[in-house]
């Protein structure tokens, strides 16, 4: 009996696993025809889903053309998410030639309502709970102490009955780059580089309120 339900169990995961491609092949066909000149993504072997959008759970297509717009209760924008796949993405492919980087998520939005503290933390959740034996768990703890003397100011917890698995950092340590836009200017375009690439860390960091995209 157990058996025959884990095989009709695997068979269903399979048919909705087909369903998910097709829906991932159907939206990069959208965002192709609003684009017009330019490719289809590539098919990659991943599945983005949009867990806390107001409208149900839609997929992101990695790669995608146009960046995708999601909304909850705190946070509207849109968010682009790009990966280096094999064989190489043309479309991007300037952007990752010659360099270590692998893959860039770019978030362009509003927050919907002030914010009581004055902290922007950059996080990962799973919703249920971790169960670490005792060995695993102290290797998990010296990772996140390594993690937090690199980008001080983690936050983390295994999960307990008051919050979810998590890890956090400071948003200004953890992201690689910030653009803040005054009310009525328009943001930097998504997809493309957000300061030159020539720039240290620390020019950068003195460009934040000055750099206006070109």
């Amino acid at each position: 009996m157990h058996t025959r339900y884990h095989r009709k169990k695997i068979k269903s995961n399979l048919r909705q696993l087909g369903h998910l491609r097709h829906e991932v092949q159907q939206n990069a066909q959208n965002t192709s025809q609003k684009a017009p000149g330019t490719a289809l993504p590539p098919k990659i072997p991943l599945i983005i889903r949009d867990m806390t959008c107001a409208d149900g759970t839609p997929l992101l297509v990695p790669n995608a053309r146009e960046p995708t717009h999601f909304s909850n209760s705190e946070f509207e924008g849109h968010v682009l998410p790009k990966f280096k796949p094999q064989p190489e993405d043309p479309y991007y492919k300037p952007y990752f030639e010659g360099k270590k980087r692998n893959f860039e998520i770019q978030v362009q939005g509003q927050f919907k309502k002030s914010s009581e503290g004055s902290d922007l933390y950059l996080g990962m959740e799973i919703p249920d709970p971790v169960q670490f034996g005792m060995v695993v768990k102290a290797l998990a703890k010296l990772c996140v102490t390594v993690i937090n003397r690199t980008i001080s100011g983690a936050h983390y917890s295994f999960g307990t009955e008051q919050e979810q698995p998590h890890i956090a950092f400071p948003a200004g340590r953890a992201l690689d780059r910030i653009v803040i836009t005054a009310p009525g200017d328009t943001p930097p375009p998504m997809g493309l580089q957000m300061f030159p690439e020539t720039l240290t860390k620390a020019e950068r960091c003195a460009l934040v309120h000055t750099y206006v995209p070109e």
